[in-house]
């Protein structure tokens, strides 16, 4: 009986340890596969990163070269000198946003992605860009409204950051809205919160586009419009960086609304209410 039962633990322990055995192989297995797709990751953020610089450095004296023809040579508004240097500057400093968004998101996924926070008004951020992008929204007899309450708190970010996500969101609001339509640039408060939107009256998006706008390289096919696919992606990664949301509500018949929030923090609340 002794003997019986002694036999028995024995095959049960060497199934044990089989089992072991077997979990330590699919361990060590599951190990050697992450640490393949991580140097895979490393070296394709590598790749994009020398691809960008290597890209970027002949573009940077081509949009000089044709910036100084412009000033050497004063084109006539309208004519086909005008025309031709303009599509070159403007093909030109396009390609340079693109390889600026890969550069940035190879920093992101690499992880040496530094934000420079100061204290920054954000109304005259909001004024700076609006303006920058006045002539572009009239061009397509666009109305660009900016919508500020008289006092907005100061807040802790980084300025050229905060800068580039409204420019992409403006640049998308004046590319997905029809001639004559209405764009609004406009920012309140909002408990321990800065909320900025920026509204615009094109065509509402899918329930899948929007599940989808706010990943790396998706492109919302709407007339084959330009652009890397990157520039939301971005936005988001730099609003959570700054500890902020990003989102955007879409609606048949009121158009799209993209908006992020900034913390707002109590030393910087009492500052601004200091020089008030």
């Amino acid at each position: 009986m002794e003997q019986g039962r002694q036999t028995e633990l024995e095959q049960r322990l060497k199934q044990l340890e089989g089992l072991v055995a077997e979990m330590k192989k699919q361990l060590q297995e599951e190990s050697l596969r992450r640490q393949t797709v991580e140097e895979q990751d490393r070296e394709r953020v590598q790749f994009i990163a020398l691809l960008a610089h290597e890209l970027r450095t002949p573009l940077t004296p081509v949009l000089a070269s044709a910036r100084l023809l412009v000033e050497q040579f004063h084109p006539e508004a309208g004519s086909p000198q005008d025309r031709l240097i303009s599509s070159v500057i403007r093909g030109a400093e396009a390609l340079e946003a693109r390889l600026s968004d890969m550069l940035d998101v190879a920093q992101i996924q690499a992880g040496a992605f530094l934000l420079e926070k100061t204290l920054i008004n954000p109304a005259a951020v909001l004024k700076d860009i609006a303006l920058q992008f006045l002539p572009l929204a009239e061009s397509k007899r666009q109305a660009l409204n900016l919508n500020l309450p008289q006092k907005l708190p100061l807040v802790k970010a980084d300025r050229r950051r905060i800068a580039q996500v409204l420019m992409n969101l403006l640049e998308n609001a004046v590319k997905f809205t029809p001639e004559g339509g209405n764009i609004e640039l406009k920012a309140s408060t909002r408990e321990r919160e800065l909320v900025i939107e920026v509204h615009n009256s094109g065509a509402a998006f899918s329930a899948e586009e929007k599940q989808r706008l706010f990943q790396p390289y998706h492109k919302v096919d709407r007339q084959k419009l330009p652009g890397s696919g990157l520039g939301l992606f971005l936005c988001r990664r730099l609003i959570e960086s700054h500890g902020g949301r990003i989102w955007v509500e879409s609606e048949a018949s009121k158009g799209n609304t993209f908006g992020f929030t900034l913390p707002l923090e109590d030393s910087v609340s009492q500052h601004q209410e200091g020089k008030s």
